[in-house]
């Protein structure tokens, strides 16, 4: 093969290359992966921003699991969320404990910025309650935050959509856009949560940017952000 066809050849390929990164980014794009925690906060606004960081598991992790491999997984009462800075800094977090008699997942949260303080839990409804035919996937939890009961939270999939709805108690959320809500307590809107791609890897993994207005709705939109994602995975 001559020169000027190795260099012809080599060019078409090199081509070809950009143009299947080209459809790679535009496709994470479009599926919304190629969000990240840091993109979020640059286009923030407001400078009061939390991530919350959730466990997970590489998917070697839960093949072991799968087979039975001993402690590829902890079990029992274990640190479930982690919600930190924009440095890194963590204010709070919340252990995930499954009852043994009725499986339900009950997670305690904890204000860890001045010792280990708990704040409220969330609360794994056994029978979710869905309406038959018209209701899919429902879930729902009780939120909790010291003697004040939040909310009711439900997630449901009516008729292909998402369907959130908080009821008993005072808090509402509305979806803006697909992994997007808007937090409101007492009539007001206090936070915005942005949900980010899930990452299969052992140890905590960024899944929300929380906005939040001032800091006396910190806690409440905590609350609301663990319990969101309770529901909703």
């Amino acid at each position: 093969m001559s020169i000027i066809k190795l260099i012809a050849s080599k060019h078409k390929l090199d081509k070809a290359k950009e143009s299947f990164k080209e459809s790679v980014a535009a496709v994470k794009k479009e599926a919304g992966l190629d969000k990240t925690a840091n993109k979020i906060i640059q286009k923030a606004k407001t400078e009061n921003v939390l991530i919350v960081k959730m466990q997970s598991y590489s998917v070697g992790t839960m093949a072991k699991t799968l087979l039975g491999v001993s402690g590829a997984m902890a079990v029992g009462s274990k640190s479930q969320y982690q919600i930190t800075t924009k440095d890194g800094t963590e204010e709070f977090a919340s252990d995930m404990e499954t009852t043994l008699l009725t499986d339900r997942d009950i997670l305690t949260v904890y204000d860890t910025r001045n010792g280990k303080t708990r704040i409220g839990t969330v609360k794994q409804w056994l029978i979710s309650g869905g309406i038959p035919l018209f209701e899919k996937e429902a879930k729902t939890c009780t939120v909790t935050m010291g003697n004040e009961k939040l909310c009711d939270l439900k997630k449901c999939v009516s008729f292909g959509d998402l369907q959130i709805e908080a009821f008993d108690g005072r808090i509402e959320i509305k979806i803006k856009s697909n992994g997007n809500f808007s937090i409101y307590h007492k009539g007001k809107k206090i936070a915005e949560l942005h949900e980010l791609p899930m990452k299969l890897k052992d140890g905590f993994v960024d899944r929300y940017v929380l906005e939040y207005k001032e800091e006396k709705d910190k806690q409440v939109a905590v609350m609301m952000a663990i319990a969101l994602d309770t529901v909703n995975e």
